[in-house]
């Protein structure tokens, strides 16, 4: 009887002991899977933050780094997208102010507004001005020249962002802004200044 009540203990033992080990192991792989998961999740927020950041200085990179045209403002008479040196193939080097010149009031020219060109000479003390126009097929049609009284001295002038292409005959660098005196009627590689970096 004391051997049966000994064995008794000792399956009874056995058994207590197996299942604090179960429980305890269970609880250590509950407490190994939380903290995979935990540190899985703040590798991914890392991650995640990494690219957020990454994102942001290239965009913030691209920018300070580049100009882009604004047609829209262009249009609507706002030239400060196109403030800056310009350049073409001569080396000639004109330089957009974003000066507003308001034309005279007997000018005959339809554009009222335009801004300032330096690097261009001034005609009876107007100085040489580009005004906008409507956008069409993606760039605008604008003008360069003088607002001069009874009438205007204004040429053609096309105004094209990258990536665009005035005609089948634009043999001008359309990976960069750029601005056509002419409007393409001389051809346009020898016509066209193109944006530096200033």
């Amino acid at each position: 009887m004391i051997k049966k009540r000994k064995f008794l203990f000792s399956i009874i033992g056995l058994c207590l002991f197996l299942t604090a080990c179960g429980t305890s192991a269970n609880h250590s792989n509950k407490s190994t899977t939380k903290a995979t998961v935990h540190n899985t999740k703040k590798q991914e927020n890392t991650a995640s933050q990494t690219k957020k950041t990454d994102s942001n200085y290239s965009q913030k990179n691209h920018a300070q780094n580049s100009k882009s045209m604004n047609l829209e403002q262009i249009k609507g008479g706002n030239f400060t997208s196109l403030v800056g040196n310009w350049k073409n193939n001569d080396n000639k080097t004109i330089k957009i102010t974003g000066t507003t010149v308001n034309a005279p009031a007997d000018t005959s020219f339809y554009k009222k507004v335009g801004t300032q060109v330096e690097g261009l000479p001034e005609i009876n003390g107007q100085p040489t001005v580009i005004t906008s126009g409507k956008i069409a097929n993606g760039y605008i049609q604008g003008s360069i020249g003088h607002f001069v009284s009874n009438g205007d001295s204004l040429e053609p002038l096309t105004i094209i962002p990258k990536g665009v292409k005035a005609s089948p005959d634009d043999d001008s660098d359309n990976n960069q802004d750029r601005l056509i005196k002419g409007g393409g009627q001389s051809g346009y590689a020898n016509s066209a200044y193109y944006r530096q970096n200033n």
